[in-house]
């Protein structure tokens, strides 16, 4: 038998992480009708421990359809707050100059707002949410779509004097009325959302979307009313908000409560996102996807649109519409 002979051999390379280049980053999502703000940082190395850094004394500069309409410096904290608020068609140019660095400049378009119509409600068992979606033809579109959840609860309490007894109450039941929102989590089989083939799709283990946001794209239904329908799912996504209730009234631990629901009605979030703005959401989905799940997982690149610079500068526009009963 011949003897197997194997070698290997190894380098270590010290790698000081005060060596790379830092990079300007720049995270600035832009809402229609809203105050443009932004936040300003440098990039750090992926081994590297330190903190981030905030850039403060950069000068921000936007201009809408060509025109300068804000400019101003930022803060020691990073942040910047321009006196503008953008109009749905509008196309943004933003500007970043940091010392030492050359400037770093992005563009977006602020998307007009969705059209959805035709909000109901059916279902005794099962609540299913149907809607319909007006895209408009010859455009690429990319949409976010989530229910809204408005709950009325009734909130009974009272609090025992343990320094009378166990069985003596400082006083009788009080009662507040308090209105929480949230998201809820709902489900489909739409193959617009849940085809493989769409790169743009959202696809579960199972075939099936299930999770409280949907973002998709209109290559399946540009040009058309496309209509959805989605389930709603008992996951109590209530719980969430009520355990706030607690936090806000600080009971103590002799206190008996009682939380009832009284009424619940639902809304549709529809928005409308830029491009750029839409590729930023999937791929940061993957991303925290990823590095939560799937330890040997391929690494995602998050979708960046700041030349010369990391980060997005993005836009979307959002409406809310009730359900009918």
């Amino acid at each position: 038998m011949a003897p197997l002979l194997a070698a290997s051999c190894e380098k270590v390379i010290d790698i000081d992480p005060g060596d790379i280049e830092r990079q300007v980053v720049v995270m600035a999502n832009v809402e229609a009708d809203s105050l443009v703000s932004l936040r300003l940082s440098y990039s750090r190395f992926l081994l590297d421990t330190r903190p981030f850094a905030s850039i403060g004394g950069a000068t921000v500069t936007l201009a809408a359809d060509g025109a300068t309409v804000a400019s101003q410096a930022s803060g020691a904290d990073g942040r910047c707050s321009l006196p503008f608020a953008p109009q749905p068609g509008q196309r943004l140019d933003l500007t970043v100059s940091v010392a030492g660095h050359a400037p770093v400049t992005a563009t977006t378009v602020v998307p007009q707002a969705p059209v959805a119509e035709g909000l109901r409600l059916s279902g005794l068992s099962r609540t299913t949410f149907h809607f319909r979606l007006v895209d408009p033809a010859d455009e690429d579109n990319y949409y976010g779509l989530r229910i809204l959840a408005e709950e009325r609860l009734e909130v009974s309490y009272r609090v025992r004097n343990t320094a009378a007894g166990d069985y003596d109450w400082q006083d009788s039941l009080r009662y507040d009325t308090l209105t929480v929102h949230y998201p809820i989590t709902v489900s489909c089989n739409d193959p617009n959302i849940t085809d493989p083939s769409d790169p743009f799709s959202v696809v579960e283990d199972d075939g099936a979307f299930t999770g409280k946001r949907i973002a998709l794209s209109d290559a399946a239904f540009n040009g058309t009313a496309y209509d959805f329908a989605l389930d709603l799912e008992n996951s109590g996504d209530g719980y969430s908000a009520r355990d706030k209730i607690y936090d806000r009234y600080s009971w103590p631990d002799t206190a008996t409560v009682d939380i009832r629901s009284l009424t619940t009605s639902y809304s549709l979030e529809a928005t409308a996102y830029s491009r750029d703005r839409y590729l930023h959401e999937l791929t940061l989905d993957a991303y925290d996807d990823d590095a939560i799940l799937q330890f040997f997982s391929e690494p995602v690149q998050v979708h960046c649109n700041i030349d010369g610079g990391i980060g997005i500068f993005a836009a979307l526009t959002h409406i809310i519409l009730p359900f009918d009963e």
